[in-house]
């Protein structure tokens, strides 16, 4: 027969077996929040800009740290997934972090409005909601692609 100090401890091995709370509290998991675009006329044409936030975690039941990278980040039409833009020009940013079990980072992502848009872009920027999809990476999970996707945004400066 067990006694009350040998029931407790079966108790807890067990809940760290079945792995009790769902896989997020063991994995990266990431979103994008905050997400602003807009379009912008200049001298030499009409440009995207914008920005938003990713905040990447680490579950607190992680059994050790990783290394986070950010893979890459596209534009689609939020109504089927049609892509945009394939790859969205960033300005300089941190794009690996190291993470800690129940750590977390959010950071700030900045388009690089450098290259003008083309009247069919804007086009498609403006005609409906869009969305920020990317994925990013962790040595903990062997490199495995998460994915991200912010909600539905409009695109300011549209006329």
């Amino acid at each position: 027969m067990f006694d009350r100090m040998g029931i407790s401890t079966l108790l807890v091995v067990s809940g760290l077996v079945c792995g009790c709370g769902g896989k997020e509290r063991v994995t990266v998991s990431a979103t994008v929040h905050d997400v602003q675009l807009s379009v912008e006329d200049r001298a030499l044409g009409t440009f995207l800009a914008g920005d938003f936030q990713l905040l990447v975690t680490l579950g607190p039941n992680a059994p050790r740290s990783t290394t986070v990278t950010l893979e890459s980040f596209s534009l689609v039409r939020a109504s089927d997934q049609t892509e945009l833009i394939a790859t969205l020009p960033l300005e300089d940013a941190e794009t690996t972090f190291e993470l800690n079990p129940g750590g977390e980072v959010d950071t700030s992502l900045v388009l690089d409005a450098a290259d003008p848009i083309g009247q069919g872009m804007l086009d498609d920027l403006c005609a409906e909601p869009v969305q920020i999809q990317g994925t990013v990476t962790d040595t903990e999970s062997e490199e495995r692609s998460t994915p991200v996707q912010s909600d539905s945004v409009t695109v300011d400066g549209c006329s």
